[in-house]
């Protein structure tokens, strides 16, 4: 299996990474830790109303958060939001 499909399947939290092989490993979580930064939509920021989980850092979400304006399921925390 291509290292790329092992990134597909633990965003997919099909697969955990410590289930990749050895030899891919390094360059998986490498590419997941960049794909979990990148979102393709614009955030808004929108009221604390719930408990939400942070996709960039899988950190609580306490009040506030920036959620994707096109619908995705994609919510970041203020912190993560900042850094950019």
């Amino acid at each position: 299996m291509s290292s790329v499909r092992y990134v597909v399947l633990v965003l997919r939290e099909e697969y955990f990474l410590d289930e990749v092989p050895d030899e891919y490993r390094h360059f998986v979580s490498l590419l997941v830790a960049h794909v979990r930064r990148s979102h393709p939509h614009p955030l808004e920021l929108e009221p604390g109303d719930g408990e939400y989980i942070c996709d960039r850092c899988d950190g609580d979400i306490h009040g506030a958060r920036w959620h994707c304006k096109d619908g995705c399921d994609y919510d970041v925390c203020d912190a993560c939001h900042q850094l950019g």
